[in-house]
């Protein structure tokens, strides 16, 4: 089999980085997305750490509230990236859990459970995806494969500990929140510094 020639390798690493140089400018134009994604995390985070004896409805409440401006969020992001469907599948999936906690569970702990671990393990795969779809070299790829994996992992523990208090879901929303919220925000301001890099 013929060796390519030197214009066939050229035009290829230059595909590459035009491929490359348009990922990381859509991630940049979606900063404020990830940022905001994050503070509200952080705000769960903080909501389900200082109150652990809440009841379910309002648990359910602060989770639902969540659900439903991450989701509104995610929405508004989609429209700044080329894979509208996989972030408006993600958002709309979030806006669906977000009214089932607010409108739908009452006082089921069990519900709340389920219905939250089920938006983790989506969000984690979906960040997965994203990390994969990141060329191996981009300086944000492990970070968000670990954020993905984080939620895959929280939203297994729920799953799996069926006997689990409402203070206990509490907690383990909590700090998984205000972990997953830190890598956001974090995430957001290097994209946004990305942005404005590829602006100038």
């Amino acid at each position: 089999m013929a060796e390519p020639s030197r214009t066939q390798r050229q035009a290829a690493i230059a595909a590459a980085a035009r491929m490359k140089s348009g990922l990381s400018s859509k991630l940049g134009r979606m900063w404020w997305s990830f940022l905001l994604k994050g503070v509200l995390a952080v705000g769960l985070g903080l909501y389900a750490l200082f109150n652990p004896g809440t009841s379910v409805r309002l648990l359910a409440l602060g989770i639902g509230v969540f659900c439903l401006a991450e989701g509104t969020a995610g929405l508004l992001g989609a429209l700044a990236s080329a894979e509208r469907r996989e972030y408006f599948f993600q958002s709309l999936v979030s806006l669906a859990i977000g009214a089932l906690l607010v409108f739908f569970t009452g006082e089921s702990l069990g519900a709340v459970r389920l219905i939250f671990s089920a938006w983790l393990l989506i969000s984690g795969f979906g960040q997965v995806l994203s990390a994969r779809r990141l060329e191996p070299d981009h300086p944000d790829r492990g970070l968000v494969m670990t954020l993905g994996v984080m939620a895959i992992l929280a939203g297994l523990v729920l799953v799996f500990w069926p006997g689990a208090t409402a203070t206990a879901i509490a907690w383990i929303i909590g700090l998984v929140a205000l972990l997953l919220g830190g890598l956001l925000i974090f995430l957001g301001l290097r994209f946004r510094r990305l942005g404005r890099r590829l602006a100038s």
